[in-house]
C-alpha cells in the first residue's frame, strides 16, 4: 500500500510540473519529457487510457516542433502501439509500429521489431514472430543484456519445445 501512495503522489508531482511547464516558457522538449513522465507513471497505476492520453497529447506536441529528432517521436510512437496492443486494438498497434521503419537508433529499431513479434504472436504469426524477434536481436547492440533478455525469452516461447 505505501508504494501504491507513493504512486500517487509521483503522479501528482508529474502531473502539476507537466501543467506548469506547459503555461510557462519551457523549450517544447522539456515539456514533452514531463508528458511522458506523466504518462509512465500512469501506466505504472494502471490507468492505461490516462497513458494513452499523455502520450498521445506528447505526440501531437511533438509532431508540432520544427526541428523534433525523429527518435523522439518514434519513442512515443513506440508506447502507443504497446499501450494499443494492451487494449487489443492491433490495427492502431501496427500503424504506429509501421511509421517507425525509418528509425535508425538501434535501441528503437529493436524495440518495433520486437513489438512487431509481438504483434504477429498476439495474432497467431509464429513464424512472422519468430522472424522479428529474430530480427530485433540482431538489431539490438550486445551491451543491452536486460532488453536482449526480453527478446530471447520471446523468441525462446515462439520457438517452443526442442
Amino acid at each position: 500500500m505505501r508504494a501504491r501512495g507513493q504512486l500517487t503522489e509521483a503522479r501528482q508531482a508529474a502531473t502539476g510540473a507537466s501543467t506548469w511547464a506547459n503555461a510557462a516558457s519551457v523549450p517544447l522538449a522539456e515539456k514533452v519529457k514531463a508528458m511522458e513522465v506523466v504518462a509512465r507513471l500512469d501506466f505504472l497505476a494502471d490507468d492505461a487510457e490516462s497513458a494513452r492520453t499523455h502520450y498521445q497529447t506528447a505526440l501531437e506536441m511533438l509532431s508540432s516542433g520544427e526541428h523534433t529528432p525523429s527518435e523522439d517521436i518514434a519513442e512515443v510512437q513506440n508506447n502507443l502501439a504497446v499501450l494499443a496492443m494492451l487494449r487489443g486494438d492491433y490495427d492502431s498497434a501496427k500503424k504506429f509500429l509501421d511509421q517507425l521503419t525509418l528509425v535508425s537508433d538501434p535501441h528503437l529499431q529493436a524495440d518495433r521489431l520486437n513489438n512487431l513479434g509481438v504483434l504477429a504472436e498476439q495474432r497467431g504469426n509464429l513464424q512472422q514472430a519468430h522472424s522479428f524477434y529474430a530480427q530485433a536481436l540482431g538489431a539490438l547492440p550486445r551491451n543491452l543484456h536486460h532488453q536482449r533478455e526480453i527478446i530471447e525469452v520471446n523468441l525462446a516461447r515462439v520457438e517452443g519445445p526442442h
